[in-house]
Parts: C-alpha cells; structure tokens; sequence
C-alpha cells in the first residue's frame, strides 16, 4: 500500500525462523525488533489447497504457536512504537500484549485491536480480563462475525455491535462477514460494505492485509470509513486471487484500479 510497517515478535534460531524474516524482508517489513532466542521453536502456519478441487478444499496447520509465550516485557523496544502512527496488536501473548497497548495509549498512539478466536478463549477469564483491557484503550476492533457474537456471549451480530459499543462508544468496529461483505460501525453511523466478486483462488481472507489496507487507508491517509472499506473490499479480492497471498499483496493503484472497474466510488479520488 505504500506504509512502512515494523513487526514486534519473537521468533527461534531455527531454519523456519530465518525463513521467516527472509519472507518478511522481502515484502518490506521492518525485522530490526523481532527477537531471536536459542531453545524456541519458531511458530509455522501452513494453509493446504486441494487445487484439483472445484470447492477449493483447505486445511490449515499451525505449529508451535506457544513460541510467542516466549516474548517478554522487557523484549520490547519502545522506540519504533512512540514514533508510529498506529499500533496494531492482538493479544499474544496476553500480559505484553496490554502492557505495550497501554504505553501506546499513553504516548496517544492509535490502537487497533484485532479480536481472535474469541469462542476458545470466553470462558478464560484471564484472557476475557486481557480482551476488555486492550478493547477499552483501543481506537479501532477488528473481528469477524462470529468472534464478535461469542465474546459479547449474543445472539446476532446486531446485538453484538450494540453492546460493544455501547461498552466503548468511541471506538471504530470492523466486523468481516465472508461472502456478506463487512460492516464498519461506530456509535453514530453503520456502514454496509459489499464483497467484491472475483474469480477467486483462495476463499480465505487475508487478514493481515485486510487490517493493514484500513488502517492504512483511515490513518496514513485520511479516507473516511467508507472508502477505507471499499479499499478493503478490493485488497481482500485481490488477495483471493493466489493461494500464496503475501508476496502478491496489492498495492494501491491496483487496488484503485479494481474498485474504478467495479464502479464503486471512492470520494478522495
């Protein structure tokens, strides 16, 4: 999209771990704050396609993903976090996670939350204690439909947009809806963005490319919430076009060029 990005982790001394900085490198991320640790193992998610099948069968497997556990307070570089526009975290691990959300919000940097996996974690009460604490500093929550109903423990998503802005007004919600779009809500106004349809590859989202073409577009540079939708609409199309999503992520023209071509309007441009 055109945003300098810096990633915060910790990853092993491993073969899997150097693949990794390899793959983030090459699409621009800056590495400088990862932290490498002898006696982890890095954490490897592999996603599956049947591509011989019409339905586009899939199966993801995720391996060691305890290695974030290993990521401590004092790991943390604060630098790289005072000096951005925006701090995007979700809660793993969940005691860093609300320490460096909370010096970002003291520094009045932008938090966006992204909210995982919330039917695994409702009946922890620990992680719900981390979800509400990072929910109440953050300026933006990202979720999918059904995290969202389970964490706000309703049934239907109106609700569940109801109640969690009616615990934290000011802040933005981004709800994924798969084939319904998405919705954009906040405590003034409900926006309904459709799915842009492609002949797709892959039927996933990618959500890294979902949160960070938003943030991108609202923040770095200052489209309302309807066009950051419709410009998160087009990178999710573009995405579903490969299987392997991340070196062939959009950039911005192309993602202008698909919504001129659907006809969907943009106001800034």
């Amino acid at each position: 999209m055109g945003g300098r990005v810096a990633i915060i982790s910790i990853l092993g001394k491993d073969i899997i771990g150097d693949m990794l900085i390899e793959q983030l490198n090459n699409i621009g991320v800056v590495v400088d704050y990862v932290v490498r640790r002898e006696g982890i193992i890095s954490p490897l998610t592999m996603s599956l396609h049947d591509i011989t099948s019409k339905d586009n069968h899939a199966a993801g497997i995720e391996i060691n993903n305890n290695a974030y556990s290993n990521l401590h307070s004092s790991d943390v570089c604060m630098d790289p976090i005072k000096l951005s526009r925006v701090l995007i975290t979700d809660l793993v691990p969940i005691g860093v996670s609300v320490e460096i959300a909370t010096n970002a919000h003291k520094y009045k940097i932008p938090i966006a939350f992204i909210l995982h996996e919330a039917r695994d974690i409702a009946n922890d009460p620990v992680y719900e204690k981390g979800i509400r604490e990072i929910y109440q500093l953050a300026d933006y929550c990202f979720s999918n439909e059904d995290n969202l109903i389970n964490w706000r423990r309703k049934d239907d998503l109106t609700a569940a947009i109801k109640d969690a802005l009616h615990e934290h007004p000011g802040i933005i919600l981004v709800v994924s809806r798969g084939v319904e779009g998405s919705i954009i809500a906040t405590s003034s106004e409900e926006i309904q963005i459709p799915r842009f349809q492609v002949e797709q590859v892959d039927d996933k989202e990618n959500d890294d490319s979902y949160y960070g073409a938003f943030i991108y577009a609202h923040k770095g540079l200052g489209w309302n919430l309807q066009s950051s939708g419709v410009l998160v609409a087009a990178v999710s199309a573009l995405s579903r076009r490969s299987i392997n999503t991340q070196p062939n992520l959009p950039d911005l023209r192309t993602a202008i060029s698909v919504i001129k071509k659907a006809g969907m309007k943009i106001d800034e441009i």
